[in-house]
C-alpha cells in the first residue's frame, strides 16, 4: 500500500480537489449568477465535476502516450494527469450538453416540441422506436445504447480498479463529500430554474405566443435543454387537472340540455347494440381537398356508399406527426390543447387522470374491447395506457406476427385483425385498429414514367419528384382502402351470421410530414400546389347498417367529437359527449377557439383559471357564444368528475 505521500495518492487528492472545485463552482453559478447564463453554464460545470471522478484512468493512459517534450513540459506526473483529467471532463461535459442541445433542436424541427422528461422515459423503455421515428432501423438505436453502456462500463471498471489498487482511503473520504456537494448543487439548480422560469412566464403572460408550441420551443432553446428538462419534470409532478380551469363559475349543462345535445347529433335507431370498429388510418387525407390536382382522385375512403352515414372533413390538432395526440382525443373526447404543452404527451401525462373513456363506456355496456396496433406496444407505452382506457385485449405488431418492423402494410394488419374477430351472438365487439402502413416518407421507387401516375399536380412547375412522391402516397392510400374494405366485409359477414348490425368509423390521423413542410429533412415545398384547406384537415367516414342519419351542426368534424359520433349510434347518456356536442354547436370544428391554454408551464396555478384571448376573425356574437359554451362545457365536466 503506498504511503500518504506516494504519487498515486497525490494524484487522487489533486483529482478530488479539482472535482470539489468544479462542483462548488457550479453551485456558486446557481446561487450568485444573476443572469440567465447559469441555466446553460451550471450543468456543464456540474457534469464536468462528476465526470472528473472517473477520468483518472483515461488521463493516465493519455499521459503515457504524450510526446516526451509535452510530457516533460509539466513539472510532475501528478499535475499532468490532473490536467488531462480536467480537460477530458470539461470536453466530455461540453460534448454531452451540445449533443443534448442538438437533439432538442432536432426534435423541435420534427414536431415543434423540445425534449422533456417524458421523452427520456419513453426512450428508455424502447430506444428502437426512437430510432424508427428518426427514420432509422431499430438496431441503430439499440447499437448506440449498447455502445454507450460498454463505454460507461469500461470507464467505471477502470476507475474501480484504480480505487482498489491505490486510492481507496482517499476515495472513502472524498466520495461522500462529492456526492453531498453534487446533490446540493443539483437541488439548488432545479429550484432556481423552476422559480426563474415561472417569473419569466409571468412577465410574458400577455404574450399569447408563449402559450403555443412555438413559444415553448423558443423558451427551451433560450434556457437550454437541461434547464427545460428540469422544469418539465417539476411541472409534470405538480400539474393538477388544468383542463377544468376554464370552468370558472359558469353553470354546468342541465340534464335537459344534455339530452337535447345528445339527441341533436343523430336521428335514428339506437336500441340495438351494434358491432363497432374504429380504424385509425395513418397519414391518410383527401388529396382533392388538400391539393390542386390535374385529375381528381376517386377513393372509397372519401366517397359515400350504401352504408355511409357521414363523410366529412376532419379537424385534427397536429400537423405532420404525433398520431398519439389524435388517438387520445378520439378515445377520450378531450381536446389536448386544453392541457397546454402537456397535451402533446397526453397518453402519459393526461391519460392516467381520465375516468371517462370511449372503450370504458363500451366495456360497461358489455362489449368486448380490443385493440389491433400496427407497431410496438412499447411505443408511448400504449399497451399499458390502452388497458387503462378500458381495452381488455391488446395485440401489437409482435402479437399479430406482422413482418414489417415499423410500417407493416395495412392489408396485413386488417387480415390479422379479422382473424381475431369471431362471430359472437352474445357479446358485441368494439375494436380499434391502428394502422401505420402509409407513414411517410414516400420515396420514389415504384414508378418509371409519368404515364404510370394516377394523378399529378395541376401546377406545371411541379417536377417529377413531387408528382412521384404524390403517387407513392396514393399507392399506399390504395392499400388502406383494401384494409378498410376487408374489415367492412367482415362486419357485414358478422351481421349475416349473428344478426347484429355494425358501425365502422374511419379517420385520418394527420397529414404527413412529406406534404406539410414539418419535417426538417423535407426537400420539396408543396405550398404552391396546396388549396386553401388547412393542413390540420383530414377526413372522417362513418358507415353503418343501422337506420338513421347524422345532423351535425357544422361540416368539419373535430377529432374530440368522435366518441359522440359513435355513442349516438349505440345509445345511452354521456356527460363528455353532451359537453362536446354543445361546444361543437357553438364553436364549430375548433372547440378551443380563442382559448389560451391553462396552467401552461405552471403559470396561473394559484388563480386556477385560463385567460381568454380574442379572435379577430370571429364575429363578436359568435365569439361570445363560443366562450360561454366553453365555460359551461368545462363546468359540466368538472361537476361530473370525469378527470381527476
Amino acid at each position: 500500500m503506498p504511503s500518504p505521500f506516494a504519487p498515486a495518492t497525490w494524484v487522487a487528492i489533486v483529482g478530488r480537489t479539482v472535482t470539489a472545485g468544479l462542483l462548488l463552482s457550479g453551485h456558486a453559478l446557481v446561487c450568485f449568477d444573476r443572469s440567465d447564463d447559469y441555466m446553460r453554464a451550471a450543468p456543464i460545470v456540474l457534469l464536468a465535476g462528476c465526470l472528473n471522478l472517473v477520468m483518472g484512468p483515461p488521463a493516465r493512459a493519455i499521459g503515457r502516450v504524450l510526446p516526451r517534450r509535452i510530457a516533460g513540459s509539466m513539472r510532475t506526473a501528478i499535475l499532468r494527469d490532473a490536467t488531462v483529467a480536467l480537460v477530458l471532463a470539461l470536453a466530455s461535459a461540453v460534448a454531452a450538453f451540445t449533443l443534448l442541445d442538438l437533439a432538442g433542436r432536432y426534435k423541435i424541427s420534427l414536431n415543434g416540441m423540445p425534449i422533456t422528461e417524458t421523452d427520456l422515459e419513453l426512450a428508455a423503455k424502447d430506444i428502437g422506436v426512437v430510432a424508427n421515428i428518426a427514420g432509422l432501423p431499430s438496431w441503430v438505436g439499440w447499437a448506440a445504447a449498447g455502445a454507450f453502456v460498454v463505454l460507461a462500463a469500461a470507464v467505471v471498471v477502470g476507475w474501480g480498479r484504480g480505487v482498489r489498487q491505490r486510492r481507496w482511503k482517499v476515495e472513502a473520504l472524498a466520495l461522500p463529500l462529492m456526492v453531498a456537494i453534487c446533490a446540493l448543487a443539483v437541488s439548488a439548480y432545479g429550484s432556481r430554474v423552476h422559480a426563474d422560469v415561472k417569473q419569466y412566464l409571468a412577465r410574458a403572460a400577455d404574450d399569447t405566443e408563449i402559450w403555443t408550441p412555438e413559444g415553448i420551443a423558443r423558451l427551451a432553446v433560450r434556457i437550454g435543454p437541461v434547464a427545460f428538462l428540469s422544469y418539465s419534470a417539476d411541472l409534470r409532478r405538480e400539474t393538477e387537472a388544468p383542463f377544468f380551469n376554464l370552468a370558472d363559475d359558469a353553470p354546468p349543462l342541465s340534464p335537459d340540455e344534455r339530452r337535447r345535445a345528445l339527441g341533436s347529433l343523430y336521428h335514428g335507431e339506437t336500441d340495438r347494440r351494434p358491432n363497432v370498429v374504429m380504424i385509425h388510418l395513418e397519414s391518410i387525407f383527401d388529396p382533392n381537398r388538400a391539393f390542386l390536382l390535374r385529375t381528381p382522385v376517386v377513393s372509397s375512403l372519401f366517397s359515400p356508399n350504401a352504408h355511409t352515414k357521414l363523410v366529412a372533413p376532419f379537424r385534427v390538432n397536429i400537423i405532420g406527426g404525433g398520431s398519439w395526440v389524435t388517438e387520445f382525443e378520439v378515445l377520450t373526447g378531450f381536446d389536448t390543447r386544453a392541457f397546454g404543452h402537456l397535451g402533446y404527451y397526453a397518453h402519459k401525462t393526461i391519460g392516467p387522470h381520465v375516468r371517462n373513456t370511449l372503450p370504458g363506456r363500451f366495456g360497461a355496456l358489455g362489449y368486448r374491447t380490443v385493440t389491433f396496433y400496427a407497431t410496438s406496444g412499447l411505443f408511448y407505452d400504449v399497451r399499458n395506457v390502452f388497458r387503462r382506457y378500458g381495452f381488455t385485449e391488446f395485440f401489437d405488431r409482435g402479437d399479430l406476427e406482422l413482418a414489417e418492423e415499423w410500417t407493416p402494410p395495412d392489408p396485413s394488419l386488417a387480415e390479422a385483425a379479422v382473424a381475431r374477430m369471431p362471430a359472437d351472438p352474445e357479446r358485441p365487439l368494439f375494436a380499434y385498429v391502428v394502422t401505420n402502413g402509409a407513414h411517410s416518407p414516400y420515396r420514389c421507387s415504384h414508378f418509371e414514367s409519368a404515364a404510370d401516375f394516377e394523378s399529378t399536380f395541376a401546377d406545371p412547375t411541379a417536377d417529377w419528384a413531387m408528382n412521384c412522391e404524390l403517387n407513392e402516397y396514393l399507392r399506399l392510400m390504395r392499400q388502406s382502402e383494401v384494409a378498410v374494405e376487408r374489415i367492412r366485409d367482415r362486419l357485414v359477414a358478422l351481421e349475416r351470421e349473428t344478426g347484429r348490425p355494425f358501425v365502422l368509423l374511419i379517420y385520418g390521423d394527420h397529414q404527413p410530414h412529406a406534404f406539410t413542410g414539418t419535417w426538417k429533412w423535407v426537400l420539396r415545398d408543396y405550398s404552391g400546389v396546396r388549396t386553401a384547406a388547412s393542413r390540420k384537415q383530414t377526413f372522417v367516414h362513418v358507415m353503418s347498417s343501422l337506420a338513421g342519419a347524422y345532423a351535425p351542426a357544422h361540416e368539419e368534424i373535430p377529432s374530440a367529437l368522435v366518441p359522440a359520433l359513435l355513442r349516438a349510434l349505440v345509445g345511452g347518456d354521456d356527460v363528455v359527449d353532451a359537453a362536446m356536442i354543445h361546444l361543437f354547436g357553438a364553436c364549430g370544428s375548433d372547440p378551443m377557439r380563442g382559448v389560451k391554454p391553462p396552467n401552461l408551464l405552471g403559470l396561473e396555478k394559484v388563480e386556477g383559471r385560463a385567460s381568454m384571448v380574442s379572435d379577430a376573425d370571429e364575429p363578436e356574437a359568435a365569439s361570445l357564444a363560443c366562450r360561454i359554451a366553453q365555460r359551461r362545457a368545462m363546468a359540466t365536466l368538472a361537476a361530473a368528475r370525469v378527470y381527476e
